[in-house]
């Protein structure tokens, strides 16, 4: 996958519910399991890819730009299905 490549991966999706549900950068990489640096990294390349700027920041928190948040729930709906199903961990 390129930089510029416009295809969510599921990495993506973990990614940003993390940074919705947890509102810091350095909180969803901990969630996630990885560093802060790699998780700034992807959000860099998720802005890119999706020409869009996703997040930002206000104080010392992330906050989504509005469009995520009514998906979100839809979203986590459907990892908590598919982590019943033992398909993902996030």
């Amino acid at each position: 996958m390129t930089p510029h490549d416009p295809k969510p991966q599921l990495a993506d999706l973990r990614a940003l519910l993390a940074l919705i549900g947890e509102g810091t950068v350095t909180r969803a990489a901990v969630k996630l399991g990885v560093s802060q640096s790699t998780l700034s990294y992807q959000l860099d390349n998720m802005r890119k890819r999706f020409a869009d700027q996703l997040f930002v920041r206000i104080g010392n928190r992330m906050a989504p730009i509005s469009w995520p948040t009514p998906q979100a729930g839809c979203c986590t709906s459907s990892t908590t299905r598919s982590r019943h199903w033992g398909v993902l961990t996030l």
